[in-house]
């Protein structure tokens, strides 16, 4: 078993696929991760990159159509800020704290979900 993630992040859509539109910020004691957008190939970075935001998709491919959830892996320590917006749904703004582990004397890697939910009508003021 090699290095795992500190945080796996499941995204969702309530109301079918993740958008393509869908972006994901972190931020955490080293500083802001760049973007990954989902439907730029350019932003999706891979385990050999200097960066600790990993989502997968494959980048010898165009970006998905009908993604059921993104999952991405953040290689980072301590609070971590993690901001998700996609046209037309609610941002999602949440800073997790690694899970510690008794047993293990130390953080453990912990499985975090978010869905996005669909704007409620007549609120225009959201990304």
């Amino acid at each position: 078993m090699g290095p795992e993630a500190m945080f796996e992040l499941t995204i969702t859509a309530a109301h079918g696929p993740v958008p393509r539109s869908t972006t994901v910020d972190v931020t955490w004691s080293a500083g802001q991760e760049p973007t990954f957008v989902l439907e730029q190939p350019s932003t999706w970075k891979t385990i050999d990159d200097p960066v600790n935001l990993i989502c997968d998709v494959d980048p010898a491919k165009p970006p998905p159509e009908g993604l059921s959830a993104l999952v991405c892996h953040l290689w980072t320590a301590g609070p971590t800020d993690v901001v998700v917006k996609a046209k037309g749904y609610t941002r999602l703004e949440t800073t997790y704290l690694p899970t510690y582990s008794e047993q293990c004397q130390g953080y453990v890697p912990t499985a975090v979900s978010l869905e996005l939910a669909l704007v409620p009508e007549g609120d225009g003021g959201v990304d």
